[in-house]
């Protein structure tokens, strides 16, 4: 037999597997304290560390790092100052410490740009730090606080807090705290004859907050910590627009491989779907209807010639269009039906129509 039942073997075979258990035990208990000590770092365990990269919401890059200006938290701390548009801007920023940037080169075509700011450190109460920022324009060796284009708020000061747009994690059981504050931005003008900007910084500091690092970014746009998806954009729109001219190459080719279109009846609704996704394609400005109606008008020339291909093509399409409009507006809709719902119409128009032709 296969399988030994007598006394003397179970009893060896208990010891070996006894055996077996205390020699995994063993390798194993060191490691899972190991990684139960060494555990992973928080993301914002991460972020207090080091600032994480920041983007142009417009054009989806990076933000040069000659756009960023990370600042000593030592030369800010002035816990007296209290901003007040009432009373020269500059001469209240130049009281105790403050911090002054370089001259940062700096020019925009618009006439504006975003000072976005963002922070992390640790605190052992949560009395909130105060940040205060002024902007400057260089004008021909001059001096002059930028202004706000805000309708609300058209002073100088850039006021930040951490009672608002501030993360926070719990440390030694509610007794210490990380803190990582971003999306605090601001739109400011830019006299014409602007030759560069500087900043200066102040912050009223509790006693027992530790800033960790503190950053000023700048962009003619606004800027964001999620790099959007390409498709959210028009970095690439002409290109997309300019294959429209494989429309009538596609429709060319069909023509000469299937000798004649399918029939009278699906080359009049496949050009006229035709027409509508190639003007839809020339009049939006964002990636992913573009590209999507560009599908759509390729799956249009095919069902003029009945080839089955055109439904991978709309299906694709439609998929593409419908998975981004979700991303854009938040959800499933009104504006996410409002730009989906013709399409699919039009998309199930197709396939029964093809039924009845054949």
């Amino acid at each position: 037999m296969l399988i030994k039942t007598d006394l003397k073997s179970n009893h060896a075979a208990l010891l070996r597997a006894k055996l077996a258990t205390f020699v995994l035990l063993f390798f194993s208990i060191p490691f899972v304290i190991y990684l139960v000590s060494c555990s992973p770092k928080t993301q914002l365990e991460k972020l207090t560390n080091a600032a994480p990269p920041l983007y142009d919401s417009q054009t989806n890059q990076a933000i040069s790092a000659t756009q960023q200006l990370l600042i000593p938290p030592d030369q800010i701390q002035d816990n007296e100052f209290q901003p007040n548009e009432n009373f020269p801007a500059l001469e209240q920023m130049s009281t105790e410490k403050y911090w002054m940037s370089p001259a940062t080169p700096f020019n925009s075509a618009t006439g504006l740009f975003y000072l976005y700011v963002d922070f992390a450190g640790q605190q052992h109460n949560r009395k909130d730090l105060e940040i205060t920022v002024l902007p400057i324009c260089e004008i021909q060796g001059k001096s002059v606080p930028c202004r706000k284009t805000n309708i609300n708020d058209q002073g100088y000061f850039f006021n930040i807090s951490t009672s608002q747009q501030t993360e926070y994690q719990t440390l030694n059981a509610n007794q210490s705290w990380l803190f990582y504050g971003h999306d605090f931005e601001e739109i400011y003008s830019i006299p014409d004859n602007t030759q560069s900007l500087r900043f200066m910084v102040k912050a009223n500091t509790p006693e027992g907050l530790s800033i960790n690092w503190l950053r000023l970014s700048i962009s003619e746009n606004p800027i964001t910590l999620q790099q959007t998806s390409v498709m959210l954009g028009s970095q690439y729109i002409q290109w997309f627009k300019y294959a429209l001219i494989f429309l009538p190459v596609l429709g060319f080719l069909m023509f000469h491989l299937n000798q004649g279109f399918e029939s009278s009846r699906a080359l009049t609704i496949g050009l006229l779907s035709t027409l509508l996704f190639t003007v839809h394609t020339i009049i939006w400005d964002i990636n992913y209807m573009v590209f999507g109606c560009l599908l759509l008008s390729l799956a249009s020339v095919l069902y003029c010639f009945g080839n089955s291909l055109y439904r991978l093509l709309y299906l694709t399409g439609f998929l593409i269009i419908a998975g981004y409009a979700q991303q854009k507006f938040g959800g499933f809709n009104q504006a996410f039906f409002t730009q989906t719902t013709l399409i699919l119409i039009i998309g199930l128009g197709l396939y029964f129509a093809e039924s009845k032709d054949q």
